[in-house]
């Protein structure tokens, strides 16, 4: 017999209790239905098969295409290299020819001068010839009368000669890049590399150096494994690991809160200084410090103030608590692992710094004067609306409606004395300091409730300081998460660029953290409420100022990439039309546009890109088409994008970077990313071994997203057992971020999920 349920020959006779109330047949009766099964499961092999078919076709297409795409090059090349060559034989003689013209030039000049200078030498020694006569006459008349008129004439000859000679244009076979102050690079006799850098001319206060500068190096120097600005080097993987977001960021960050402090007059007056004396010689960090603290009339030793910022690494939170009228301040140094410890030793300042700390105070009626305080020993009071002087405490009292102040922390701590109707402080104002702010939690409550109630009393920067302040000091474990994210509520009426660039950044980490967790889809959901008034607002019309174009990008991205479906629809929608109808992207929707059609894209979607990818000739578009290619949600996509890189006919491997970075960005690619990195680090190595930055982003970025025991011995074992070359610094950070993960999950993951389920 058979029995259907079970799919299995049974014996009548010794039929098992197993089998009691399932149905059975005869053994033909079973065969019938097995037929069946079998037919239909022929089918769907057969559909399986048609469809391989297609994909191996496909696959043939795309090989074909790939090497059409090869020969094309290599003739390209070819071509190239002929035309290349006549290019440069041509250029070459017309060097030759100009250069044959300027000495000539120069050389015509030269004999002039040489005929006229012969010409003035005897005409001098006649005059000479003249003096010595008129000196040993004696004779009174002659020396008013002839000697008068040859010393006038003598005069009149002695003009410098060269005026010709200077006028000629001397030509330079290589030409000089333009001079740039920002990349200002002196290196010592000791070996230690001075950095003084990214002080540009026009150093930015808008909106953009806070988000992209200030608030990255704020992030890269929070870590243990972060480094001073100035560094001393023993080899050269050092040299090209110091030259990152520290040098750079941190660099441009602290020569901006020097110029605010300064004061910008006396700030560039210092620069144009420094640069005049040492233009054609070696200088070091000290003689710029010298500089400045000279155009500041000796009033601030900026030595001794920069130092504290340039020879430790890392930087303080600020703490302000209230006791009765005074605000107390006090500093320590902020890491962003909150179970790490700071060794005091091993800064040669204890991890103190001379704190320039700029503020300023509402009052209940939202009107108050501005005012700036010095405090030179480490410790004092301001007085608000009280003007004083003294050897110790100096105060200048301004005319205007918003009260603001500056009090210096000389590695010690302050308070600020203030009328009873204050109702809150705001630290850091304008963001200029290169440090965080912490508040007790009764005043984090005000400012929030400031923001729901009017947000715009704080400028655009100063809010986007306070929403990264408090999701960085919450990663630490220095506030609760719950503080930060009731700051976001306000976020519904926001509708500038860097209160949401900051937000989204906070909001990230925490998305980041909650991928593999059931609270996920509840986060999606907030952050998806929380943008859509300023998403509905926005539209998809590229249109308006610069900073509002940027921030329509970065939210559509932000909400295709976490799923919304209309911006799904409308930029798969466009993507299409893109495709099918060649129809033009506004510049600024390109971004969320490209992702919408890859990430929730089939095959062709990807295919069409890749194409685009080879075919266009200009830059910035390949870029953005290489990095779009790694949000596919396909992992064998994923990977065949990946070992492509590793062939430089289709991908240079000065782009794999940018390949790494979208794949690892992507939920999909992560672990797909670092298999790569493990299996081709020998290969990566001998090509990147040189390049200062290449290898610590691989490693940073196929890492970033780990928090488990597990992958934290997974990297550290991996690179015990490999040379690390120019990455070693960023392996101690990546394992220093995978550690800041796991601690985060263990403390504030239940934290959140209980927030998200009473606000979504």
């Amino acid at each position: 017999m058979f029995c259907k349920s079970c799919i299995y020959l049974v014996c009548p006779l010794c039929i098992s209790e197993t089998h009691n109330g399932h149905g059975l047949v005869t053994i033909r009766e079973g065969y019938e239905i097995l037929i069946g099964k079998l037919k239909t499961r022929g089918k769907i092999m057969g559909t399986n098969i048609n469809e391989l078919e297609k994909r191996k076709e496909e696959v043939k297409d795309v090989d074909r295409t790939e090497l059409s795409n090869f020969e094309n090059t290599m003739k390209k090349i070819k071509d190239q290299n002929v035309r290349l060559k006549k290019e440069v034989d041509q250029y070459t003689k017309k060097l030759e020819t100009e250069l044959i013209k300027k000495w000539k030039d120069v050389h015509q000049c030269t004999e002039t001068e040489e005929k006229e200078v012969s010409l003035l030498i005897e005409s001098l020694a006649s005059k000479k010839l003249e003096v010595d006569d008129i000196i040993q006459s004696n004779d009174g008349k002659r020396v008013f009368e002839d000697g008068l008129g040859l010393v006038q004439t003598i005069e009149e000859k002695i003009t410098p000669p060269g005026t010709k000679f200077d006028s000629i244009p001397i030509f330079l076979p290589g030409q000089i890049t333009p001079y740039n102050i920002g990349s200002l690079e002196n290196i010592s006799t000791k070996g230690d590399i001075k950095i003084i850098k990214q002080f540009d001319t026009e150093i930015s206060d808008g909106e953009q150096f806070i988000c992209k500068a200030l608030q990255r190096a704020l992030s890269r120097d929070s870590q243990k494994t972060s480094h001073p600005i100035q560094v001393p080097v023993h080899n050269p993987d050092d040299i090209n690991e110091i030259f990152d977001t520290i040098s750079y960021d941190k660099g441009a960050s602290v020569i901006r809160m020097l110029r605010e402090f300064l004061g910008k007059e006396k700030f560039m007056d210092g620069i144009t200084s420094y640069l005049q004396q040492y233009k054609y010689g070696n200088a070091v960090t000290v003689d710029l410090w010298s500089a400045l603290s000279k155009k500041s009339g000796n009033t601030v030793d900026v030595k001794a103030v920069m130092d504290t910022w340039t020879l430790q690494m890392g930087y303080p939170v600020v703490s302000v608590k209230k006791s009765g009228n005074k605000f107390i301040l006090t500093q320590e140094r902020f890491l962003s692992d909150g179970s790490a410890t700071t060794n005091l030793d091993e800064s040669p300042f204890g991890y103190k710094w001379h704190i320039p700390f700029r503020y300023t105070v509402l009052y209940k009626d939202g009107s108050n004067s501005t005012g700036m305080v010095w405090l030179h020993k480490g410790s004092g009071e301001l007085y608000d609306n009280v003007k004083q002087s003294s050897t110790k405490l100096i105060t200048l009292q301004l005319e205007g409606t918003n009260s603001t102040g500056m009090v210096w922390l000389h590695k010690g701590s302050a308070e600020i004395s203030v009328t009873k109707d204050v109702t809150l402080i705001k630290g850091n104002y304008g963001m200029y300091g290169f440090y965080r702010v912490n508040y007790e939690e009764v005043m984090w409550n005000t400012i929030i409730q400031q923001l729901q109630t009017n947000h715009t009393v704080f400028s655009p920067g100063d809010r986007s300081g306070l929403i990264d302040d408090v999701f960085n000091l919450a990663r630490a474990g220095l506030v609760k998460h719950t503080t930060a994210l009731d700051m976001t509520k306000y976020l519904k009426k926001e509708e500038d660029y860097a209160p949401w660039y900051s937000a989204l950044g906070g909001l990230g980490f925490i998305r980041k953290m909650l991928q593999k967790s059931p609270a996920y889809e509840q986060f999606k959901t907030y952050t998806l409420n929380l943008v859509k008034p300023i998403q509905t607002s926005l539209t998809w019309n590229d249109s308006g100022e610069p900073l509002q174009k940027y921030l329509r990008s970065n939210l559509l991205s932000e909400v295709i990439m976490l799923g919304d479906s209309d911006a799904t629809k409308k930029g798969r929608q466009l993507y299409d039309d893109w495709m099918i109808k060649n129809t033009s992207i506004p510049p600024n929707l390109k971004t969320a546009v490209y992702t919408a059609g890859i990430k929730y894209g089939e095959w062709s979607e990807w295919k069409y890109m890749l194409k685009k990818y080879n075919t266009s000739i200009t830059p910035s578009n390949k870029d953005r088409y290489l990095s779009t290619l790694g949000e596919t949600r396909d992992s064998i996509v994923i990977n065949r994008l990946l070992h492509m890189a590793l062939n430089e006919d289709m991908i240079k491997h000065q782009d794999l970077y940018k390949v790494m970075r979208a794949v690892t960005k992507n939920p999909s690619g992560q672990l797909l990313a670092w298999r790569f990195v493990q299996q081709n680090w020998e290969k990566l190595l001998q090509w990147y071994g040189d390049v200062s930055f290449t290898l610590p982003e691989f490693v940073k970025s196929t890492t970033s997203s780990f928090s488990t025991e597990f992958d934290y011995k997974e990297v550290e074992e991996f690179f015990k057992k490999v040379d690390s070359g120019p990455a070693k610094r960023a392996v101690s950070t990546a394992l220093e971020n995978i550690r800041t993960n796991i601690n985060w999950l263990k403390s504030h993951e239940d934290e959140v999920k209980t927030w998200l389920q009473k606000n979504v």
